[in-house]
This record gives C-alpha cells, structure tokens and sequence, in this order.
C-alpha cells in the first residue's frame, strides 16, 4: 500500500514538471526575459505566482478610474477594485493561455484584457 502511494505521489510530481516545461508564455514576458523562477521562485513551478509577485513588478496598474462602455452605457469604473473583493491578477490575467475579463461573467465591459 505505501509503495502504491509513493508511486502516485512521484507520478504527481513527475506530471507537474513536465506540464509545467511545455507550458508558453505570453509575449510580454517573453520580450522581457522574464523566466519561471522570476514569477514562480523555481525554474519548475509547483504552484501558481503570488499576487504579491504580480504587484512587484505591475504596481503602478491598480487603483486608475476609467470610463467604460458597459452593454451601451457609461460607466467610471475601477476595474482592478472589484466589488467582489481582492481578486487574484490570474483571474483575468493570463500568463499560459489568453487573458479574460473576470467581470465579463456578469458585465459587458468592452476592454482588452492584457
């Protein structure tokens, strides 16, 4: 029994690394030379990057009030102040795969999500 939950334990493991070395990542980064250890603190993450992390280097994007079409009418919103709370950058931000717009599951926001 332990050597059948060590076997699933190391094929767990095994299976993340590999993912995670086939895993793209967006132009931005890419142009910058930003590697996995700069986000994720090791050159095959385990887990996601903190929102902390994020803010490090984007601290100066939370907190602008813009105005946005919403389904037809106007609204001055800040986006990155969620009446859902703090939200994690991943939400919307995407690293691996194309960004979304959270708030787009209930609003129309006409905005391009980097």
């Amino acid at each position: 029994m332990i050597r059948l939950v060590s076997f699933i334990i190391l094929m767990t493991f095994s299976l993340v690394s590999i993912c995670a070395a086939d895993m793209t990542v967006n132009k931005a980064h890419l142009d910058n030379d930003i590697s996995c250890a700069d986000c994720h603190g090791t050159a095959t993450p385990e887990k996601r990057a903190s929102a902390k992390t994020c803010i490090g280097c984007h601290s100066e994007i939370p907190g602008t009030v813009k105005t946005y079409s919403d389904a037809g009418n106007t609204r001055e919103v800040n986006i990155h102040n969620s009446h859902d709370g703090q939200l994690r950058c991943t939400l919307c931000h995407r690293i691996h795969e194309p960004s979304t717009l959270y708030c787009a599951d209930c609003h129309h926001f006409e905005v391009k999500v980097p």
